[in-house]
């Protein structure tokens, strides 16, 4: 019904007023600074691992042995969540959404079955990002991506997409008067892609007849028109080398920022 595809707090339809005031938050800060950074963040596989077990132990600590489960990629949609909005106003509420793939999750798209384009559901938690500690926001990301793997909430979550589409509407995942942060994770997609004969051999590598070599890739960037803001969104783009690659931006001020901390506190603990 369209009241389900309005429900607030999650991906939804937004009213033609919800339209043209969702952009309000926004405005101080793209006047105020206009300028970007955009950078690749590297983080470390034996960093994110040593999170998420900190992480567990403080949500089971405050939720109970039987707490969900958070995965290494919401302890990496946190601290990108956390790392933009550092040093920011501690009460501002922002719409975290995380891209979800459905191939596989829906009896329509089966995984083993070609078809165009994305299957894109969105969860989505809603919290002051700049106060809330690092565990609880991956924890609230991973409840999120818990309650739209359901079925019933991917139809929903499709309809919602058909609705903007009919109506042209762009698709920004925000709750009107929040700001927003949206994460993709690509790491899943290059998994099961063998890059072996685009990798370069010296001259000197030997190579045994029929030996096959899968090469895990570096795949870095992502497709967007020029000079569209990328402060309100990250990309972790592979997990190759030992640790996980992100594109991230942020104003100057907070990039500083970024970097003072990271040098400072390499575990962050302090997030």
């Amino acid at each position: 019904s369209q009241k389900e595809l309005r429900e607030k707090g999650r991906y939804r339809i937004l009213s033609s007023r919800e339209q043209a005031t969702k952009i309000l938050p926004y405005i101080p800060g793209f006047v105020r600074d206009s300028k970007e950074l955009r950078k690749t963040l590297f983080l470390p596989t034996e960093l994110v691992d040593d999170l998420r077990e900190r992480c567990m132990g403080t949500l089971k600590a405050k939720y109970g042995q039987d707490a969900a489960q958070i995965s290494n990629a919401d302890v990496i949609s946190a601290i990108l969540a956390k790392l933009a909005y550092l040093d920011s106003n501690p009460s501002k509420m922002v719409t975290l959404s995380t891209s979800l793939n459905i191939r596989g999750r829906h009896p329509a798209l089966p995984a083993d079955k070609p078809y165009l384009h994305n299957a894109l559901s969105f969860a989505v938690a809603r919290m002051p990002l700049a106060k809330t500690p690092l565990a609880e926001v991956a924890y609230q990301n991973r409840l999120a991506l818990n309650e739209e793997l359901k079925l019933a909430n991917i139809e929903r979550s499709l309809a919602v997409t058909k609705e903007l589409y009919k109506r042209g509407k762009p698709l920004h995942v925000v709750q009107p008067m929040d700001l927003s942060y949206a994460i993709t994770n690509w790491c899943g997609a290059w998994r099961n892609i063998d890059f072996g004969p685009a990798v370069m051999r010296s001259e000197n590598e030997k190579v045994t007849a029929g030996e096959k070599i899968t090469a895990v890739p570096l795949v870095f960037g992502h497709s967007l028109e020029r000079r569209f803001p990328t402060r309100f969104n990250s990309e972790i783009m592979c997990k190759a080398d030992g640790g996980y690659w992100c594109d991230f931006t942020a104003i100057p001020k907070r990039m500083a920022s970024v970097e003072r901390l990271l040098k400072s506190d390499p575990r962050l603990e302090t997030l």
